[in-house]
C-alpha cells in the first residue's frame, strides 16, 4: 500500500534539514511495507480545478514563511491527483503501522487526535470531496492567519485519533505513528535539528543496537528526561 506526503521547498526553511526528515520519514514507513510516495507541485499544476483553488488558498492570510501554507493547501489536489489514500506530514514517522488499521466507515478521516491534518486518510471520492469542500467552505479568519489545520477543525471530519499521537504526548512512544511537528520539537528540543530528534527518539527503527553505539546517537541529549 502506497503512502503519500509532499512536499514543495520553502524558502526560509532548510532544504537540507527537510531533506534528511523526508528520507526518515521514507525509510520508517517502508520498514512497515508501505511504499512512500514523495509528491510535488508539478502534479498539483495538472489538477483540473488548479487555477479556482490556487487562487483561493492564495487570498487566505498567513503568519508563515512565504511557500509554507501554501504548499500546505496544494497537497490536497495533489493526494487527488494521486487517487486518494493515506497522505501524511514527512515529519510524522511511521513505529508500527499497517494498512489493516485504515478501515473507516467514512470517505476522509483525520489521523491526529487533535484535528490536525497531518495524517489523513481518504477514498478515491474522499480525495475529490475534499477539494470540493475546500472550495465551497465560507472560510472565516480574522485577517492575520489562516491554516488547512483551521479549516480541517471548522469542517468537524471523523478522527482516528489513535492512530497518530504528537511527539508532546507521553503515548508517543507507543503510538502506530508520531507526528515531530516544528511546534513540539522547537519546544522539548530546541537545540537540534528535527531530523536528529527523530533519529534519537525513534532510534531503534533506524539504528540496530550495535549501530547505535557506533553512531553516537545515544550520546545526545534532547530535553532533561531523556539520557
Amino acid at each position: 500500500m502506497k503512502v503519500f506526503s509532499y512536499f514543495d521547498p520553502v524558502p526560509d526553511i532548510n532544504s537540507s534539514e527537510e531533506a534528511q526528515l523526508a528520507s526518515l520519514w521514507r525509510r520508517s514507513w517502508a520498514a512497515s511495507e508501505f511504499v512512500p510516495v514523495m509528491l510535488t507541485h508539478q502534479i498539483v499544476q495538472s489538477h483540473p480545478k488548479f487555477a479556482e483553488y490556487d487562487a483561493l488558498v492564495r487570498s487566505f492570510p498567513t503568519v508563515n514563511p512565504p511557500g509554507y501554507d501554501l504548499a500546505c493547501w496544494h497537497r490536497w489536489l495533489a493526494l487527488d491527483m494521486a487517487g486518494g489514500g493515506l497522505m501524511t506530514d514527512y515529519d510524522v514517522i511511521c513505529r508500527a503501522f499497517s494498512p489493516e488499521l485504515l478501515q473507516f466507515p467514512d470517505p476522509i478521516t483525520i489521523l491526529d487526535r487533535g484535528g490536525v491534518p497531518c495524517a489523513v486518510y481518504v477514498t478515491a471520492a474522499g480525495a475529490r470531496q475534499l477539494v470540493d469542500d475546500i472550495l465551497s467552505f465560507p472560510h472565516k479568519h480574522d485577517g492575520k492567519h489562516y491554516s488547512d489545520m483551521f479549516f480541517f477543525q471548522a469542517k468537524g471530519y471523523p478522527r482516528a485519533g489513535s492512530l497518530t499521537a504528537p511527539y508532546d504526548s507521553p503515548d508517543f512512544p507507543t503510538a502506530p505513528a508520531v507526528h515531530f511537528s516544528h511546534r513540539d520539537c522547537g519546544t522539548l528540543a530546541p537545540n537540534h535539528a528535527r531530523f536528529i530528534v527523530v533519529r534519537k527518539e525513534m532510534a531503534d527503527i533506524f539504528f540496530t543496537p550495535e549501530s547505535i553505539v557506533a553512531s553516537g546517537i545515544d550520546k545526545i541529549n534532547l530535553r532533561p528526561e531523556i539520557g
